[in-house]
């Protein structure tokens, strides 16, 4: 979570724009099944690698210390690594 909404009612509703923010520059160029690569596993990955699945893209080649925390991103996401 990186911004948190203050309703009507005075209630928040916390919500991240980590990955709409990576995608809106790329929402008008089709990458479906383009090679893409990615450093770290972390939380800005994390939404980079969600937004890329919504693209469809693959395969991804992730760069990160833990090769099994890598794996395991990927595979929260339905992509394939490379």
């Amino acid at each position: 979570m990186n911004t948190i909404l203050r309703q009507p009612d005075g209630s928040l509703i916390g919500t991240n724009t980590d990955a709409a923010g990576f995608y809106a520059p790329l929402s008008g160029l089709d990458l479906a099944g383009q090679p893409v690569t990615v450093i770290g596993a972390g939380g800005a990955a994390r939404a980079i690698l969600f937004a890329l699945s919504r693209m469809g893209v693959g395969p991804v080649t992730l760069f990160n210390r833990n090769v099994l925390k890598g794996a395991a991103l990927l595979s929260s996401f339905g992509l394939k690594g490379q």
